[in-house]
């Protein structure tokens, strides 16, 4: 019961700022900006619904969420590719790619209310949000290192 308010929650943020619903993993909900449809601003909207989900986090009437739940999220854009991938026995409508893998690592590494993201997030929305630069950062899997972010926002 208390699972359903807080993922209703989060999917409402991202819905509110025209993000797609890809998957949940456990208690982690993949989203995408961008696809099916693109959006010019997919970064922006992406930033943006990061902090409505971390906010709405934050004023969930029920304790037990708010105790339990301190999410981290990670954020990358650059070119991936969408589509119904699988097999003939399953078909999932999802994205793959290096920068894909990338925000799963930035998620992984994001302590609870922290969200982090990619060099190429922070050059299109520096000017929109304000960020504390965390350096380099190795990441699982990927021999070249990622330049993170961290989005600096008030919480309620």
């Amino acid at each position: 019961m208390y699972l359903n308010e807080y993922f209703t929650q989060m999917v409402s943020a991202i819905f509110s700022h025209q993000g797609t619903v890809n998957k949940f993993v456990g208690d982690m909900i993949v989203a995408m900006f961008g696809a099916p449809y693109p959006l010019v601003d997919q970064e922006k909207r992406a930033i943006a619904a990061a902090i409505d989900m971390e906010r709405r986090i934050a004023t969930i009437p029920v304790p037990w969420i708010r105790d339990n739940f301190a999410t981290g999220i990670g954020i990358s854009a650059g070119e991936v590719v969408v589509g119904n991938i699988g097999s003939p026995q399953h078909l999932d409508y999802t994205a793959i790619g290096d920068e894909v893998n990338i925000a799963s690592r930035l998620q992984s590494m994001a302590k609870g209310g922290q969200i982090l993201c990619s060099q190429s997030v922070y050059h299109v929305t520096k000017d929109i949000f304000e960020f504390n630069k965390l350096g380099t950062v190795t990441v699982k899997g990927r021999k070249k290192s990622v330049e993170t972010y961290e989005v600096l926002y008030h919480n309620c």
